[in-house]
């Protein structure tokens, strides 16, 4: 196992990202907290950002965080939230802070920039 020298955020959504997943969803589609929280994101966050400190670069990088959870259940921006703000963003979602993060593989770790970008043909 290898260390990688970075603290993490674990992001895990809350009831009300839930009811605004059903309201964009269709009559057809109900999830339950359960079913939505079991894809949680994960973010490397700076070196030295611990529990007490790893909120300001969480409040840095919030809104990008807000993005990629909403455009991951709906891509029809006109049916975001327009309050998008951290305190909106710290009632959707719980954030976990932790020290340490293990890469259990050999291989390097690949990165490349995520950029989001407006789908041409949007849906939920």
């Amino acid at each position: 196992m290898y260390l990688i020298d970075r603290p993490i955020a674990i992001i895990r959504p809350r009831q009300p990202l839930v009811h605004w997943i059903n309201t964009t969803s269709g009559p057809d589609h109900v999830f339950t907290l359960e079913q939505v929280s079991k894809e949680c994101l994960t973010l490397l966050m700076p070196n030295g950002a611990t529990d007490g400190d790893a909120e300001e670069p969480l409040k840095d990088r919030y809104a990008d965080i807000f993005v990629v959870a909403l455009a991951g259940w709906c891509t029809d921006e006109n049916l975001w939230p327009n309050d998008r703000s951290y305190v909106k963003f710290r009632e959707w979602f719980d954030v976990e802070f932790h020290s340490m993060v293990f890469d259990a593989n050999e291989d390097d770790i690949g990165k490349k920039p995520y950029e989001y970008m407006s789908f041409q043909n949007s849906s939920c």
